[in-house]
C-alpha cells in the first residue's frame, strides 16, 4: 500500500501546464483503480478515480476503456459487500454500476475492429448486466 500511496502522490504533483499532465492523470486513475497489489481498490480511491476521470477530456476507446476499468472495479467491490461505493461523491448500488459497466462494454464494442474482439465484449456486456425479475 505504501508503494502505491507514493506513486499516487508523485503523479498529482505534476502541474497541469506540463505536457505529461494528462498522462499523469490517466496513471493516476489507473493506479487509484488497480489497488495494491493484491488488495483491491477502497471506495474512496474509487471515487477519487472517477473524478479524475471525469476531468480528464477523453474520447473514444482510450475514454470508454478508463470507465469500464473503473466500473469493472466498482462492481468487484459492491459485490464484495464492502459497504456503500461512492462515484464522483453519489452512492452508486450495484444495479447502475452494472448498468453503467454494461454500456461501456457496448460502447466498446461497437468501436472494436475485430469481430472476434467484439463478440467477446458483447459475451462481457451480457455478463455483466443487471438481472431484473421479468
Amino acid at each position: 500500500q505504501g508503494k502505491t500511496n507514493e506513486a499516487v502522490m508523485a503523479l498529482a504533483m505534476v502541474p497541469q501546464t506540463s505536457s505529461l499532465y494528462v498522462d499523469a492523470q490517466k496513471a493516476l486513475a489507473t493506479t487509484l483503480i488497480n489497488g495494491s497489489g493484491n488488495q483491491k481498490p477502497a471506495a474512496d480511491d474509487l471515487n477519487k478515480a472517477a473524478h479524475t476521470i471525469e476531468a480528464l477530456v477523453l474520447t473514444g476507446i482510450e475514454k470508454l476503456t478508463m470507465v469500464q476499468e473503473l466500473f469493472t472495479a466498482a462492481l468487484s467491490y459492491v459485490t464484495s459487500k464492502q459497504g456503500a461505493l461512492k462515484l464522483l461523491d453519489k452512492e452508486v448500488p450495484e444495479m447502475e454500476v452494472r448498468t453503467r459497466l454494461e454500456a461501456a462494454y457496448r460502447d466498446l464494442a461497437r468501436l472494436a475492429h475485430d469481430e472476434g474482439e467484439r463478440i467477446r465484449l458483447v459475451d462481457l456486456a451480457n455478463q455483466v448486466r443487471p438481472r431484473t425479475a421479468f
